[in-house]
C-alpha cells in the first residue's frame, strides 16, 4: 500500500518517535497528500505524520480489495495501540452505529489496557467533521490533545 509520510527536518528515523497514520478510503475516494497547519504543531512536537493510500491511485475500488482492508471485519483477538474512535450522530455517510458496532467488537477482542475512547458529535456535523471552522479546529484540538497526553507530551 502507497504511504505519503512527513516529520520535520532533523527527525531520527529509527522507529522511537510517535506517528499519526491517517487513513480514508471509502466510496472510492483516494487521500492526496495535502498541507494542513494544524499538523505543524505534531511535527514540531516530533511526530511523524503519514497518509496511507488505501485506495492506491483510486484504482482500487472492487469488493473483494474493500473487504480485506475493513477494520470491522479484520479485528482479531491480540493487543491494539490506543485508539480514539470519532463519528457524527449527523453523519449521512456512515451512520453513527457502524463506529459503535465496531468499538463494541474491538472492546471484546482486546487483550490489552490500552485506552479505546468512542466520541460521538452530537452537534451539528457531517461526514466531514463539524460544519463551522471553529467547530472543526475544536475537534481537532480534542483529537490532538488525546493523542498527545497517549505518548506523554503535555507542552
Amino acid at each position: 500500500m502507497p504511504i505519503s509520510i512527513v516529520y520535520k527536518k532533523g527527525f531520527k528515523r529509527d522507529g522511537r518517535a510517535p506517528l499519526l497514520l491517517y487513513g480514508y478510503g471509502a466510496y472510492g475516494y483516494g487521500q492526496s497528500p495535502n498541507f494542513a497547519s494544524n499538523r505543524v504543531s505534531l511535527l514540531d512536537r516530533g511526530f511523524a505524520f503519514a497518509i496511507a493510500h488505501i485506495r492506491g491511485g483510486n484504482e482500487m475500488g472492487v469488493y473483494d480489495y474493500m473487504k480485506s482492508y475493513s477494520p470491522y471485519d479484520n479485528l482479531q483477538k491480540k493487543a491494539y495501540p490506543a485508539i480514539l474512535v470519532t463519528t457524527s450522530f449527523n453523519d449521512s455517510q456512515v451512520m453513527s452505529w457502524g463506529p459503535v458496532k465496531y468499538v463494541a467488537k474491538l472492546r471484546t477482542l482486546k487483550t490489552d489496557q490500552n485506552e479505546l475512547l468512542l466520541k460521538i458529535k452530537m452537534d451539528p456535523a457531517g461526514h466531514g467533521g463539524a460544519s463551522g471552522r471553529y467547530d472543526r479546529l475544536r475537534d481537532t484540538a480534542f483529537e490532538y490533545a488525546w493523542i498527545l497526553r497517549q505518548v506523554a507530551i503535555r507542552k
